[in-house]
């Protein structure tokens, strides 16, 4: 076994710093029997596809087999490393002088703000989309749209743009999907096509002490009675320029921060037209584009980013109601 499957399988000690954490170590004992079979959903993106900035489409069609049989699939150097370190930079900027301790206290002011305490040392925050956040690359890559668009139809919308900020001594998140069923009336939404997906870009490389994403692969199509085995979850590394494709329905687990480094991961859910998310963003925007910054945006692609366009327009409007003109940072209530 090479060190790089090791690794993926889990091998090693973890520590639990929580009650949470009373079900990690059996994890790594469910690992050795989950073997190779994660492969089938990591999709290894060329470096010939990544210049042109399209799959093949036996790739293609691993990407979107993926996300219909296991709920999930990972693209292996869909974004270059260049590009990953220009995302982090920006991260960097607009939020690196700010430890957890920090955070928290902005989590607990009123709103409107952008953070939002999701647990212990982790953050889900909105930031500023400006700089390299407003490149299309990040939210339009044709590699991204070329197998989202195949599963969610022409007419998507992207429905936020988040990072999600685990510091040292973040304990594991607790298990859950994206979503309340759509549908609960006879396990109905189990057999539906995806209505959302969520993309998480890791902004930094993400290995087992930092902790990934934890995949319950194929929960989506679990009735509800049936329960997530700490012992059967899947787990990967991953690198920069790696991106992680995860259907609305599918369980998952943010994994502890066991390391000394934070973890930024980008967090942007894509979604059918006349799906939004109200659930995970009350009280807050779900992405902070500048109405100019959107006028600007090829014709094109402002379809896709029509949600960017309204949340200004609630800004806008909300300014006006409250007889002010909003600030640079002011996001909508």
């Amino acid at each position: 076994m090479t060190p790089w499957i090791a690794t993926m399988l889990g091998a090693g000690s973890v520590r639990g710093n929580d009650e949470h954490e009373s079900w990690w170590p059996a994890c790594i004992a469910g690992l050795n029997r989950i073997g190779l079979r994660l492969m089938d959903w990591v999709i290894d993106v060329s470096k010939t596809e990544r210049g042109r900035s399209v799959l093949s489409p036996q790739s293609a069609e691993a990407a979107c087999r993926a996300l219909r049989t296991q709920g999930a699939a990972v693209l292996r150097g869909a974004f270059s490393k260049v590009f990953i370190a220009g995302l982090y930079k920006e991260f960097i900027t607009q939020f690196g002088a700010m430890d957890a301790a920090a955070m928290n206290v902005r989590a607990k002011s009123p709103p409107p703000h952008p953070f939002l305490k999701t647990g212990g040392k982790r953050f889900d925050i909105v930031p500023r989309m400006a700089g390299v956040f407003a490149d299309p690359t990040v939210y339009a890559h044709p590699i991204l749209l070329q197998v989202l668009s195949t599963v969610l139809g022409p007419k998507m919308r992207l429905g936020g743009f988040t990072i999600v900020v685990s510091f040292p001594g973040a304990s594991v998140q607790h298990i859950h999907s994206d979503h309340s069923p759509l549908f609960p009336e006879g396990d109905l939404g189990t057999v539906l096509p995806s209505y959302a997906i969520n993309v998480n870009v890791p902004l930094v490389d993400v290995d087992m002490e930092t902790g990934p994403t934890g995949v319950w692969l194929g929960s989506h199509r679990w009735p509800a009675s049936r329960k997530a085995a700490p012992e059967t979850v899947t787990r990967v590394p991953f690198r920069r320029g790696d991106c992680l494709l995860l259907d609305y329905r599918t369980i998952h687990s943010g994994m502890p921060n066991q390391s000394r480094r934070r973890r930024p991961i980008l967090y942007m859910p894509y979604a059918r037209g006349w799906f939004y998310d109200d659930e995970n963003h009350k009280g807050r925007p779900t992405l902070d584009m500048p109405l100019d910054t959107y006028l600007a945006l090829p014709e094109s692609l402002r379809p896709l980013l029509l949600r960017a366009y309204t949340q200004a327009m609630r800004a806008l409007l909300a300014a006006e109601i409250a007889g002010s003109t909003p600030s640079s940072r002011e996001s909508p209530d």
